[in-house]
């Protein structure tokens, strides 16, 4: 499990810093936790919004998830 781990954040912490030094990404602002996250499936869940993305990253679609849920 944390190879897994350690495997998932890097691949994030790559995605962040090439979009963010070698090519200019799409970022977008999450209205749960107020970050700029960058639009990207790993951080975003598909929408058929305009941008393609709902407006919570995916960490916060969870918390609220697990919130509802109890």
């Amino acid at each position: 499990r944390i190879p897994k781990i350690l495997a998932e954040q890097a691949q994030k912490d790559w995605l962040i810093w090439h979009y963010t030094n070698e090519e200019y990404g799409h970022w977008k602002y999450c209205t749960g936790c107020g970050q700029h996250k960058l639009a990207h499936p790993l951080f975003f869940a598909r929408n058929s919004s305009k941008d393609g993305y709902y407006s919570r990253c995916k960490t916060c679609k969870a918390a609220a998830s697990r919130k509802a849920k109890k």
